[in-house]
């Protein structure tokens, strides 16, 4: 039941038998966000902003209180519309080779698609990851806040981290 209270993956809508879901660095990201940040890249979340013909499958949401308390109750995540997503980016897979763009325009790229959508991106590279877990966390904790304080007219955040005491520790 995780952290989610329903199983993990949540609710995928895909069924591809060579892929894994989620990988290795989004399940170190999953272990050190709140509960309100819900894992979303098994293809059970999707955003398409007016005017284009793709659409994008983030690797997190983030949620509202009452969003995650349906989410936890059987609401279909792709019914939960959020204005905060969380991107994981593989070096590999979004590295320069993949994308035949640079690391900065790539991510700035993805960050605009998802404005367009009247969505704010993080976006956390797998090296800075591996490298500093703890920063990475931080940044997180502060985009949330950062998120709360804009779209949710400053509600407090304390019920996020009473919702996940294993992860309480590392914003302390």
């Amino acid at each position: 039941m995780g952290k989610y209270g329903v199983p993990f993956p949540p609710q995928s809508l895909w069924s591809n038998r060579e892929l894994s879901f989620p990988n290795k660095i989004e399940k170190l990201a999953d272990e050190l966000s709140p509960a309100c940040v819900v894992y979303a890249g098994d293809g059970s979340y999707w955003v398409r902003h007016k005017g284009s013909s793709k659409a994008r499958n983030p690797d997190f949401v983030f949620l509202k209180p009452e969003q995650l308390k349906a989410y936890q109750e059987g609401v279909i995540l792709n019914d939960l519309r959020t204005s905060a997503i969380l991107e994981i980016f593989g070096d590999y897979w979004h590295g320069p080779a993949k994308t035949g763009k640079s690391r900065g325009d790539h991510r700035k790229e993805v960050i605009d698609y998802y404005a367009r959508a009247n969505i704010r991106c993080l976006v956390i590279w797998e090296s800075e990851l591996k490298k500093n877990p703890k920063r990475c966390a931080q940044r997180i904790l502060r985009f949330l806040k950062s998120w709360e304080d804009t779209y949710q007219k400053a509600p407090s955040i304390m019920w996020l981290l009473m919702g996940s005491p294993g992860n309480y520790q590392i914003w302390t």
